[in-house]
């Protein structure tokens, strides 16, 4: 059995959901927590799929504490998922959060057991994920790095950290006048393209979540750690998705793999070569997005 807490955010893709859940009854978690946020009342077949959604979830056929937290009206992108962690968080000192389109391997679960339990007290870590967007490098002899670059396909934390958490980035403009970000970033056009974020988040011209994870880190000194092979699988890139709607994006289902008895790394130090090469695929990938989408507007 396993007793890491588990929250399991879904919504209305049932065809995903499905594969993620049977992910987890293969650990067979001891607590589960389920949060469902409501369809969406100006989208036609939302109720169905929603519906559809909750009753593969509600098939826990193993000894294990289920909490549920099923919303009859639709929160959104941003307020949804807060409040699920919220939920989560009022109840766990830590835990592993997955989203329905967030496909784990088993390995994923023993990394954050072990990882939630060596850093429980570590106030620098913040989060442990389990992506890894380097595509088959790897950096130092460890199993996993220490980085400035959070990923939420599968990640783990603890309550200390989403004490931390400001779905309003209320301290940003302290944040951006004293100019913080050039203390995580060296490369400009990185820190332009936090930024730019982070003043869509403050303006709340973006009904999102994650991004403010981020941020928080970043405002709070920490690093994220990350695994030297990929853990999970992102599987929900269509245009059911909200955002993730390119199916031949290059993140979409990358393959998983083992990652063997977990070594440590010998200190707590953010891989700047790691780093350097995800900001730039990261700007590039932004352009290419952005070719496709035109692309397919001109046809």
């Amino acid at each position: 059995m396993y007793k890491t807490p588990i929250l399991f955010i879904v919504f209305n893709r049932p065809d995903v959901t499905k594969r993620v859940f049977d992910a987890i009854r293969m650990v067979k978690p001891t607590k589960l927590y389920i949060a469902a946020d409501g369809p969406r009342s100006n989208k036609v077949g939302d109720a169905k799929l929603c519906e559809e959604t909750r009753k593969i979830i509600e098939n826990v056929d193993w000894p294990c504490e289920v909490k549920l937290l099923f919303q009859e009206k639709n929160l959104g992108g941003k307020k949804g998922p807060i409040v699920a962690l919220d939920w989560f968080f009022e109840n766990e000192e830590e835990g592993i959060i997955l989203e329905h389109d967030c496909l784990p391997s088993e390995d994923f679960f023993i990394f954050c057991r072990e990882l939630l339990e060596k850093y429980r007290n570590t106030d620098k870590v913040k989060m442990i994920s389990g992506d890894n967007f380097q595509f088959g490098k790897k950096y130092g002899d460890a199993s996993y790095y220490f980085s400035n670059f959070p990923h939420i396909w599968g990640w783990a934390t603890w309550r200390r950290v989403w004490r931390e958490y400001d779905g309003n980035i209320k301290t940003y403009p302290d944040f951006k006048k004293n100019n913080k970000i050039a203390q995580i970033f060296k490369k400009r056009r990185v820190q332009k393209y936090w930024l730019n974020l982070f003043d869509k988040l403050y303006d709340n011209k973006l009904d999102v979540w994650d991004g403010q994870v981020a941020y928080t880190i970043y405002d709070h000194q920490g690093v994220a750690v990350l695994p030297n092979v990929n853990l999970v699988s992102n599987i929900g890139f269509s245009e059911e998705a909200t955002h993730t709607k390119d199916p031949n994006d290059i993140l979409s289902n990358i393959p998983t793999e083992k990652i063997g008895t977990i070594i440590h790394p010998e200190s707590i130090v953010v891989n700047s070569e790691a780093d350097t090469s995800y900001s730039t695929f990261l700007v590039k990938n932004i352009f290419v997005r952005i070719f496709r989408k035109l692309k397919s507007l001109l046809g």
